[in-house]
């Protein structure tokens, strides 16, 4: 977890990108395969080669993934990444 979600969602206009694309970037929106309907992804959170894997395999087999459209994902831009950072908003040393 890079921002805590209120930030990332609220406070951040973001932009899309193709899923390959968005590796090492903050997803702005909550990210849910459906079956099992337990969110992947949350806004704040640092999307990860593993993450990026496991949403290419759930959308192989067909499942429904709420939050990717068209294979786009919703991402932080750089420069609001920047900007939470430099204003001390960012969290650190958070591992799951």
């Amino acid at each position: 977890m890079k921002f805590r979600p209120r930030y990332a969602f609220f406070y951040c206009s973001g932009e899309k990108l193709m899923l390959r694309e968005a590796k090492n970037r903050i997803s702005t929106a909550m990210i849910v395969p459906y079956p099992p309907g337990i969110p992947l992804l949350v806004p704040g959170q640092l999307i990860t080669e593993e993450i990026i894997e496991i949403l290419e395999f759930y959308r192989d087999y067909g499942v429904e993934i709420h939050g990717l459209n068209n294979g786009e994902i919703s991402v932080m831009k750089k420069s609001e990444e920047e900007e939470l950072t430099r204003r001390g908003i960012d969290i650190k040393d958070v591992q799951f």
